[in-house]
């Protein structure tokens, strides 16, 4: 992935420049550098606060030039993502930040919680928070009153819970209609409202990730309901969610995808593979204690295979055991008695008899 895709920078984290300490000797400033004669000599890192590099999400690395490049290189498991290399006075970190937010959303969140709580103490800029109402309210100097991120926040709310399509805000009725609610509102295309819900989707996903793992990580189960269908235009889908109980006896339950089902044969080794593919994305494969589904037979061989990659996943303490069709499959009750009612309405059907003013 290229700096060129990672542009943006989460809402609630400002650009953290690298701060230099110009009372500290060894250090050095961007817009200046003058070199030690002897080519031996070890050119110290800027000191910074930014907790990409005080949490050791990133090292660090000098490189020897005309300029002279700074080399970052992501420290998480498994990943080889390193920018190119950018001279020393390009400090910015919005595409560090962005790859950690798509690609390391668990640690995106809990860097981000601890870099807001550093913001808010270091911040003194006043911070303008009025009402909606305050929002509407006309502006005669043309002057903006508010920030535009409560708006946003609204606007997208609105959007989803109404199933409304993105382009509507593109619409130049509805601009107008927000311009005489207030001239000074700014417009909001559908391109930002897209960047603005998959900000929130893969904040709340790493939220939902961290809550699993914690339940498992303190000897929880989870249990799974999987089913699919074909929707009006034709494409096949299968919704899988999990449902568990908290320490404190609470039960949640959370849809944790919808697949597209390309393959237009749904075997059960290509149904467990799609399966597999949700808990392990989500790190809970080691959990699933049982899965429900319908009666149908791809369904049964599903979870042969499903058993067989589980399997694969290293026990713990904490869950000593991986899932298995004699413990874990559950058949829908549901779909039972439907099928049994349709079955006795069958039998119940009224014929047609040969007098016709008879009933």
């Amino acid at each position: 992935m290229s700096d060129s895709e990672l542009s943006d920078v989460p809402e609630d984290i400002d650009d953290h420049d690298i701060h230099e300490d110009d009372s500290n000797d060894g250090a050095f400033s961007s817009s200046s550098l003058s070199l030690p004669p002897s080519s031996s000599a070890t050119l110290q890192l800027p000191v910074t606060h930014s907790t990409l590099f005080t949490k050791n999400l990133y090292s660090r690395t000098i490189l020897r030039g005309r300029p002279n490049k700074m080399q970052y290189a992501c420290m998480q498991e498994g990943c080889s993502y390193m920018p190119e290399a950018r001279p020393l006075s390009q400090n910015t970190t919005s595409n560090l930040w962005r790859h950690i937010e798509l690609k390391h959303p668990t640690v995106f969140n809990a860097s981000s919680k601890s870099s807001r709580k550093q913001k808010d103490k270091d911040d003194v800029r006043p911070q303008n928070r009025a009402s909606l109402a305050t929002f509407f309210k006309p502006n005669p100097r043309g002057k903006p009153l508010v920030s535009s991120t409560k708006f946003r926040e609204l606007l997208l709310a609105f959007i989803v819970m109404n199933n409304l399509p993105m382009r509507l805000v593109d619409k130049f009725s509805f601009r107008q209609l927000v311009h005489h609610l207030n001239p000074s509102a700014l417009s909001i295309s559908s391109t930002s409202l897209k960047r603005d819900l998959h900000r929130q989707f893969c904040h709340h996903r790493g939220q939902l990730e961290l809550q699993l793992r914690n339940h498992i990580k303190a000897g929880g189960r989870l249990s799974l309901t999987t089913d699919a269908w074909t929707a009006m235009n034709g494409t096949d889908h299968a919704a899988v969610t999990v449902h568990w109980i908290s320490q404190d006896w609470v039960q949640h339950s959370r849809l944790l995808d919808v697949i597209n089902l390309l393959e237009p044969i749904h075997s059960g080794e290509y149904l467990a593979q799609e399966l597999l593919s949700v808990t392990d994305d989500f790190k809970i494969t080691s959990g699933v204690f049982t899965i429900t589904r319908d009666n149908a037979s791809n369904n049964t061989a599903m979870l042969s295979q499903y058993e067989i990659g589980a399997a694969d996943t290293p026990t713990t303490t904490n869950q000593p055991w991986s899932f298995s069709v004699k413990d874990g499959d559950v058949r829908c009750m549901a779909h039972i008695i439907n099928l049994a009612v349709q079955a006795a309405l069958t039998t119940m059907k009224a014929v047609l008899s040969k007098e016709l003013e008879s009933y």
